[in-house]
């Protein structure tokens, strides 16, 4: 079996609950964030995925899994990014998957 952290498919890492799925450039990669689960412990993940051949996506090595303790932690972050950054609703492409 794959490294669980190299993003190889057959990596347990590699599937999970998809929260969101943001389009990169010209569509070939997207950032996908998910809930995933390894060894019992659950991680969000947040992975670049890229097109591959025959057009499916896998996961790239480019990514981070966040534990549970770090999330409010990047959540604050990322708040603050907003804040900073701002928030262009007419450049946000999110796809959340449905509950």
């Amino acid at each position: 079996m794959a490294d669980e952290l190299n993003g190889h498919p057959e990596s347990p890492l590699a599937s999970g609950l998809v929260l969101a799925d943001l389009p990169r450039g010209d569509g070939q990669e997207h950032v996908r964030v998910s809930v995933v689960e390894h060894r019992g412990a659950r991680f969000v993940s947040v992975r670049t995925w890229s097109r591959a051949t025959g057009g499916v996506h896998r996961p790239t090595p480019r990514g981070v899994h966040l534990r549970a303790s770090e999330l409010r932690a990047v959540r604050d972050a990322l708040d603050a990014a907003v804040a900073l950054v701002g928030n262009d609703a007419a450049t946000d492409h999110r796809t959340v998957a449905p509950s």
